[in-house]
């Protein structure tokens, strides 16, 4: 299928694209943003986003409405967290070491591509313009790619959590065969650094910084693709809020608490 040329720039909060069904939505012109040709377009939405932000948070005539979650603060704090986004990109994509930017189009082009394909394979004789255009508006590629990032992150912690159980079940083994006797605490605290020292040794080998790599250019793109983050809650718990520092700075990280609590917690 001919995705619509347009569909890679654009800007709206809503996608009812039936040529890509949402999955080239906006992303192809993040990464094009993030260029170091495109440093005054970063300004100027960084400060945009800021005036954003100062308008939705005026003090209003009701007490206490300064704090309360609002949609313009919402819509304030995710253009905050994109605009942060965008300019560590830029600042990693001068690096001809980091895979990001790689790996942002590679995740993208198989999104756009190979899943949408299949997609339209699946749909058969319901596959056309109005179809697609319905699951485009309901978010079904940014879907997607939340659900692969929270996959991953589950990924991750099934292993720190086997490594701490075995650590555990090593300990006890070796602690019982011997008839030593060691307290809880101390018990406890040998076994967190085993593990943690284990984690590090893993950290520090290729096939798992690569999949950290891939797990947050997974999550960068999410939100890249979702036309408005602040209405998915999947987006904002398994994409935005995980990438924390240094990708989004911890004053929009505060503001992402003030104006959507329930999601960033």
């Amino acid at each position: 299928m001919a995705h619509t040329a347009s569909c890679g720039h654009a800007k709206s909060r809503t996608c009812r694209c039936g040529g890509c069904a949402g999955s080239r939505h906006g992303w192809p012109g993040a990464i094009r943003l993030a260029q170091p040709e495109m440093a005054a377009s970063r300004v100027a939405n960084d400060r945009a986003s800021e005036r954003a932000w100062v308008d939705a948070t005026k003090p209003r005539l009701r007490s206490g409405s300064r704090l309360r979650p609002t949609k313009r603060r919402s819509r304030a704090a995710v253009d905050g967290a994109k605009d942060d986004i965008e300019n560590w990109l830029a600042a990693v994509l001068v690096d001809p070491s980091d895979p990001t930017g790689e790996l942002l189009s590679a995740v993208g082009d198989v999104v756009g591509t190979d899943v949408f394909d299949a997609l339209c394979e699946e749909l058969g004789v319901a596959n056309n313009n109005k179809t697609r255009a319905d699951l485009a508006e309901k978010h079904l590629f940014c879907q997607v790619l939340a659900e692969a990032a929270c996959s991953m992150q589950q990924i991750r912690d099934d292993v720190d959590r086997a490594i701490r159980q075995i650590t555990v079940a090593l300990l006890d083994y070796s602690v019982a065969g011997k008839g030593v006797k060691i307290p809880e605490g101390v018990a406890k605290v040998m076994a967190d650094g085993t593990a943690k020292g284990i984690d590090r040794v893993l950290a520090s080998m290729p096939i798992v910084r690569h999949f950290e790599d891939l797990q947050r250019a997974v999550r960068i793109l999410a939100v890249m693709t979702c036309p408005a983050p602040e209405n998915h809650e999947a987006v904002i718990r398994c994409a935005l809020r995980p990438l924390g520092q240094p990708v989004v700075s911890q004053i929009v990280d505060q503001r992402l608490k003030t104006a959507m609590p329930n999601w960033v917690a």
